[in-house]
């Protein structure tokens, strides 16, 4: 699966767009996801039973962080954390994709910002 374009309000995934914001999954599967400005534990504790390597977490308009517990949560699990700004997200997920591996990726879209965030962090 692969994220083809994304806009304000809107992302293409696989010829499909969608709206409000998601959780994709290089496996085929969309999930929505309610944004809010910290990304919890309890926010992605369903979406780990896809048994992702990578986590690529869109740093955007209200979701700025990731919480300690769910890093720890990350962690226990052996999943990668990659928090980037949303242009560099997309990247990110499409290439850990194309390399076969399974990731998953939250995208926020009701709170779209153009602004480039800070640093990328890479867990």
């Amino acid at each position: 699966m692969k994220i083809d374009y994304i806009s304000p309000k809107k992302i293409n995934v696989a010829d499909k767009s969608y709206t409000d914001t998601v959780i994709i999954s290089s496996k085929g599967i969309v999930f929505s996801w309610e944004e809010s400005e910290t990304l919890e534990e309890k926010d992605i504790e369903k979406f780990l039973k896809e048994d992702p390597e990578v986590l690529v977490v869109a740093r955007n308009g209200n979701l700025k962080k990731v919480s300690f517990k769910t890093r720890n949560l990350l962690r226990e699990r052996d999943v990668i954390l990659v928090v980037d700004d949303i242009h560099e997200a997309i990247n990110s997920f499409n290439k850990t994709a194309e390399k076969g591996k399974s990731v998953l990726g939250i995208f926020p879209l009701k709170s779209w910002n153009l602004t480039k965030s800070s640093k990328r962090v890479v867990l």
